[in-house]
């Protein structure tokens, strides 16, 4: 499998190599969005260990401009 650019979005500077662990992001989310987050992870028997490990990638960089701005976040 061919290797691909994914982008993620946060505050951490990470170089070309490094490891980005997986964290819960619920804490950071603005409040608004704390419901439907408890909705998505509801809706699978182990929803909230999946989201709160999970990495999340984007295929181009505006996508993950995008869902960090809707997180309530600039930059």
């Amino acid at each position: 499998m061919a290797k691909k650019d994914g982008y993620h979005y946060s505050n951490m500077k990470y170089e070309v190599g490094d490891v980005i662990s997986p964290y819960d992001n619920m804490p950071g989310l603005h409040p608004s969005l704390h419901t439907v987050e408890d909705l998505i992870r509801s809706a699978h028997p182990d929803g909230t260990r999946i989201r709160s490990e999970a990495v999340y990638l984007w295929d181009e960089q505006g996508r993950a401009r995008q869902q960090w701005a809707a997180a309530g976040r600039v930059g």
